[in-house]
């Protein structure tokens, strides 16, 4: 690749492009084994209770969520370097975030579900993120290293607070807890409940630290000076999650060894992800800064930067194939309409309904392929109409 400015702008959101574009592949692992496993196992990731398939196949969607949200943040600073003021920055952000809190509850919901009112909302990451840009709406007003010790202090100090939770929590007190801290189910005497799956604070701290190492494409910071960043991350996140996950520290499940090896290394690697912990924070977020050293976009990759170009778009679409794709699946299983309770089963997938799990890999690699086009035909729209298609 030619060197110089442009040919670094160009490297740059090719390379974070591309890590966004393996992420929605491997959400659209996740999500399609959700639906063709997720009431027969429950927990994917039991050790001692699920094969070790399930277990891996559960686990690579881990770097999902974390990464998201730090890139969100970075990209939030791309806006910034390319010229945007700080004060069109926090708009843009604020009205971003409040688009996205309003798509988790309507739109999402919907997608997940085909049944509105479902018996209960959940809050996943599509509103984490939501609400994590309002904040950094709010912090990129305030000096880097302010938000860069904002960042640091939620991530790594959100376990003592949740360490810290009173027993008995009541009211409103249960309730912002549960938002902030605690994945719980809330009941809105409203007729249905809410799930809080993602709880705030993590994510809030995890976008202002992605703004922070934004920073890191600054016309003024050379490749080789970025790649070391980035190694000298991945490694230290690395070795501090060796060493937590053996001390028990920063996650309130512990590692436990057991006499089956593969037992053993399964709870290694099985940290908590509800709320992120700071051991899953290292474990996923550092492998994702070590992708970012790559020096060359392979051209077979162009697919996967389709995808992650246009990540939210991706995201409402796919979750509306998948979910109608594993409906029409269950017809050609035998499974008729009457078997399908959308109020008591999650999308209305009938009881008895499944695939092996290689057919779970190779519907999510169909369903990703398939939308490679659509998504290179939203994306050349967006860059050419622009308005409130920046938006998705």
């Amino acid at each position: 690749m030619v060197d110089g400015q442009a040919s670094r702008e160009a490297l740059r959101f090719q390379e974070i492009d591309l890590l966004r574009g393996i992420i929605m592949v491997l959400m659209t692992l996740d999500h399609v084994r959700d639906y063709a496993w997720g009431a027969a196992v429950g927990d994917p990731m039991r050790v001692g209770e699920v094969s070790g398939g399930m277990f891996v196949t559960r686990f690579l969607s881990h770097f999902c969520a974390p990464l998201f949200i730090v890139l969100a943040g970075m990209s939030a600073r791309f806006l910034q370097l390319k010229g945007m003021s700080t004060a069109e920055l926090s708009r843009h952000l604020a009205l971003r975030g409040a688009l996205l809190v309003v798509l988790e509850v309507t739109v999402v919901d919907l997608a997940w579900n085909f049944y509105p009112p479902y018996p209960i909302t959940y809050l996943q990451i599509i509103w984490a993120i939501g609400w994590s840009m309002v904040f950094l709406a709010i912090l990129v007003r305030l000096p880097m290293v302010a938000i860069g010790t904002a960042g640091g202090v939620l991530t790594v100090g959100h376990g003592v607070i949740e360490a810290l939770r009173p027993a008995e929590l009541h009211g409103w007190g249960y309730v912002w807890f549960s938002v902030l801290f605690e994945k719980n189910v809330l009941d809105t005497g409203l007729g249905f409940a809410v799930r809080t799956t993602y709880p705030l604070v993590a994510p809030m701290g995890l976008i202002a630290i992605g703004y922070v190492l934004g920073g890191c494409y600054a016309p003024g910071v050379s490749q080789a000076q970025r790649r070391k960043v980035w190694v000298v991350a991945a490694i230290t996140g690395l070795l501090a999650y060796a060493v937590l996950r053996l001390t028990h520290l920063g996650d309130p499940h512990p590692f436990v060894a057991f006499d089956n090896p593969w037992w053993t290394l399964m709870s290694f690697f099985n940290p908590t992800k509800y709320p992120l912990s700071l051991q899953f924070v290292l474990l996923t977020v550092s492998p994702g800064l070590l992708w970012l050293t790559i020096t060359e976009v392979p051209r077979w990759t162009r697919p996967l930067l389709a995808l992650g170009r246009v990540p939210l778009f991706y995201y409402i679409v796919h979750l509306y194939v998948i979910h109608a794709a594993m409906l029409g699946l269950a017809f050609l299983q035998g499974f008729g309409p009457q078997t399908m309770d959308f109020q008591a089963r999650l999308g209305g997938v009938p009881e008895g309904f499944g695939l092996p799990l290689w057919a779970v890999y190779v519907t999510a690699g169909a369903i990703s392929a398939a939308l490679v086009p659509l998504c290179d035909l939203y994306g050349r729209a967006r860059s050419r109409y622009g308005g409130f298609l920046r938006f998705f």
